[in-house]
């Protein structure tokens, strides 16, 4: 049921599901968006919503207390969504709030309550904008699309905002594919075949498109999304989960055990200090993808320090350049430790580094030209611009329990701010 308050036109239409019908309300000539607010944090939200309500949840509450929405059409697609609905309607600060109902089966009985679920939805805007649906309007804001198959990494669970699906993107070598509950909306209409249909019938093939789509978790039917874990293109698994919601918890528990691929689970309180949080481990999975691929430990030397490497006699070296202390090691050809400094990082990692180094190479008795490559890690290896290479701190745990026992599966490092848990020979961290 819609709440209603005073007309609004003009303002954005924020909606948080990709089966809420967004054709049907651009037919009104109304812009929509996916609400993806990510708070700094929760303290407007947190003085009328439950302590347990999910972080996404408590987002959406706090974007309309700090009146960034005004028009908001919400889904049942799950507890959570049923009691924001109930926070959002006391407070009185949405224009126009709506409802959806979301069926849990894609079957014809299903279709057919959803098809009149949308109609619902669209006599409550007519009623609240005085406008009328525009079925040109509705046919025009469908798009083709893409076709072309190509490997990818699919990003899956519960929605993420847009700042971490960049931060994704952005480290991730290879396509990314957002198949949470706000993206890959992709709807297999033909206009041409809408535009002969009466309303009735088009409403119904609008339902059943939307109700096709790469199921969310609410779904009983899970064949397509299982048909998706055997996709010959998929080479890699980020699954999303917010604090306390318990559908996408369980999937994760249930797709872990027979996934093939490689899999990272992420999780946030939907604040925008979780995102840049999961940086690190973001970065350690592609270096997990990269390696899998390609473990050439020759991959981008030069010629010169290759022919280095032949004469017989070479060193390497890393450099972790952490919080408090910078450490350098540096190994012979046979991968024997030469020599090691700790020194105190100070004020820059950079001078820190350099200085780490120098004091290594002294006392290991050799040159710094012999040195043929450098690897960089820690927190302030985005700093140090002398490295040949530079490596996360997991991926890096992960190589060195490895090295010192190669039957060592599991490492956690406990810091003063994180808990890292790494797996050094599988796939998945």
């Amino acid at each position: 049921m819609p709440q209603i308050t005073e007309r609004g036109l003009g303002q954005m239409i924020h909606y948080v599901c990709k089966y809420t019908p967004v054709e049907l309300l651009n037919a009104f000539g109304e812009e929509c968006a996916v609400l993806e607010e990510m708070p700094e944090n929760f303290e407007m939200s947190d003085q009328i919503a439950h302590a347990n309500l999910c972080g996404f949840g408590k987002s959406v509450i706090q974007a309309v207390l700090e009146g960034k929405v005004k028009q908001l059409v919400l889904v049942n697609c799950c507890d959570s969504a049923r009691r924001v609905y109930d926070i959002v309607e006391s407070t009185g600060k949405c224009k126009f709030l709506y409802m959806l109902d979301l069926p849990h089966e894609d079957n014809e009985c299903e279709k057919v309550k959803y098809a009149q679920a949308i109609m619902r939805l669209k006599k409550a805007y007519e009623k609240f904008s005085g406008k009328t649906f525009d079925k040109e309007a509705f046919l025009n804001s469908f798009t083709e699309n893409e076709t072309e198959m190509k490997p990818y990494i699919g990003l899956l669970g519960v929605r993420v905002t847009g700042i971490l699906e960049k931060m994704i993107r952005d480290n991730i070598r290879m396509d990314v594919e957002n198949l949470t509950c706000t993206g890959g909306r992709r709807l297999a209409v033909i206009r041409e075949e809408l535009e002969k249909m009466e309303d009735d019938a088009m409403f119904l093939a609008y339902a059943d498109a939307l109700l096709s789509q790469m199921p969310c978790f609410r779904m009983n039917n899970s064949t397509r999304r299982n048909r998706l874990y055997l996709d010959p293109n998929l080479k890699g698994i980020i699954y999303h989960t917010i604090k306390f919601c318990d559908y996408y918890g369980f999937e994760y528990a249930s797709i872990k055990r027979d996934i093939k691929v490689p899999l990272l689970k992420i999780e946030t309180d939907f604040t925008s200090q979780s995102a840049g949080q999961l940086l690190t481990r973001v970065q350690a999975f592609a270096e997990t993808l990269e390696g899998s691929e390609d473990m050439d430990p020759s991959k981008g030397i030069s010629e010169e320090i290759r022919k280095k490497m032949e004469s017989g006699v070479y060193y390497v070296a890393g450099i972790d350049s952490g919080s408090t202390s910078t450490d350098v090691v540096i190994l012979d050809k046979d991968g024997k430790i030469k020599s090691t400094m700790i020194i105190p990082t100070g004020g820059g990692a950079m001078m820190s580094a350099e200085k780490s180094l120098e004091m290594a190479v002294e006392k290991a008795g050799i040159r710094k030209e012999d040195i043929v490559r450098i690897v960089t890690t820690g927190y302030g290896r985005a700093y140090i611009d002398s490295g040949d290479d530079s490596i996360t701190e997991i991926t890096c745990h992960a190589k060195g329990a490895h090295y010192l026992n190669p039957n060592v599966r599991t490492v956690i490092d406990t810091a003063v701010s994180y808990t890292h848990l790494t797996l050094p020979t599988n796939s998945r961290v």
